[in-house]
Formats: structure tokens, C-alpha cells, sequence
């Protein structure tokens, strides 16, 4: 069988074509190894959270954690939190209702300065030494959370540090705000 003249143009055209485009493709999979693409997409960031407004840190962790999501999101992990006055770093008294209130203030500023607030909390645990408190801190939390409550873990403990009766670590989520002619809706 003969090739005619146009058939071998075409084949030799076809084959070039597919030579093309498999070194195109090899060299878009080399540089997204090499991390050139990735340089090119926003990436999620990590940031120790900070506040003047709050207890130092009293051992070797952080206030807590923000997550900067790639599409503007923000996600914190705060570290557990007692009621220590923040000009003193002392317990705000030995009450648990006043221990609870100062802790809840300190989750507050602790949001606050990093661009969130209270109702961007999505899960709380608590840390009680006394289990028989329970109703104590919950009248005190009522007081700082809305009806659409975070979800809560409760857990009984021997001992918190500093003598303290309630810690609290949060969990916060913060929405990207909405962009464009549909903002708001």
C-alpha cells in the first residue's frame, strides 16, 4: 500500500502536534514539582496569635494559632485559658464564676486582636476540677455566647495549673467576607 503525499503531511503534522504537546505537559508536572506552580496560587498560612489585652503564656506554648485559608477563611485554635487577671497573671479570684467570667474575657481579647470575636466560635472544651460547678460556669457562659451556642465538650480534671477551677480552649472560624455585586445577600 502506497502513502499518498497529503497522508504523510498530515501524519508527520499529527506526530509533531502530539511530541508538542506531551513536552508541554512534562514541563507544566516538572515545574509544579519544583513548586514554580504552586508559587503562583495563593497559599494557607500559619500566624502565632498575639494580644496585650490578655495573661502572658505561663509555660512554653502560644496565646494560640490562626489559619489563614487560601480562600480568606480564618480557623484559630486558642491554647486552654484559666482566670488569670491579665496585668498580674494571677488567678482573678478563687470563685469559679469569676474565674469563669475572666477566662471567657480572655478568649474575647484574645479573638479581638486577631480580627474575630466571640460568635466566631465553633467548639469550646472545658476544663472543670469541680464537676459539681458545672451549672456555675454554665449560667457565666450563657452570658457570653449566643443562643446558636458552639458545640462543648465538658471534662472533669484532678488539677489545673496555678489552682485555677475552669480552662477553656477554643476552636474559631471566620467566613471570608463575601466580594462582588452579591455581597451580602
Amino acid at each position: 500500500m502506497e502513502i499518498s503525499k497529503d497522508h504523510f503531511i498530515a501524519g508527520v503534522i499529527g506526530g509533531v502536534a502530539s511530541l508538542f504537546l506531551a513536552m508541554a505537559a512534562r514541563n507544566v508536572m516538572f515545574k509544579h514539582r519544583r513548586g514554580k506552580w504552586m508559587r503562583n496560587r495563593q497559599q494557607s498560612e500559619v500566624v502565632t496569635m498575639n494580644s496585650d489585652n490578655m495573661p502572658a503564656a505561663i509555660g512554653p506554648y502560644s496565646k494560640g494559632k490562626l489559619i489563614k485559608l487560601q480562600d480568606g477563611s480564618s480557623m484559630a485554635y486558642s491554647s486552654g485559658q484559666l482566670g488569670l487577671d491579665p496585668k498580674t497573671n494571677e488567678l482573678i479570684s478563687d470563685d469559679v464564676e469569676e474565674q469563669a467570667h475572666q477566662v471567657i474575657k480572655n478568649l474575647k481579647a484574645l479573638a479581638e486582636d486577631n480580627g474575630m470575636t466571640l460568635q466566631d466560635t465553633v467548639k469550646n472544651v472545658v476544663y472543670l476540677v469541680d464537676m459539681a460547678d458545672f451549672a456555675k460556669v454554665n449560667e457565666v457562659y450563657k452570658k457570653y455566647y449566643s443562643a446558636e451556642y458552639p458545640a462543648r465538650t465538658c471534662i472533669a480534671i484532678k488539677a489545673l495549673p496555678k489552682g485555677g477551677k475552669v480552662e477553656i480552649e477554643s476552636v474559631f472560624f471566620k467566613a471570608a467576607e463575601k466580594k462582588g455585586c452579591c455581597a451580602g445577600h
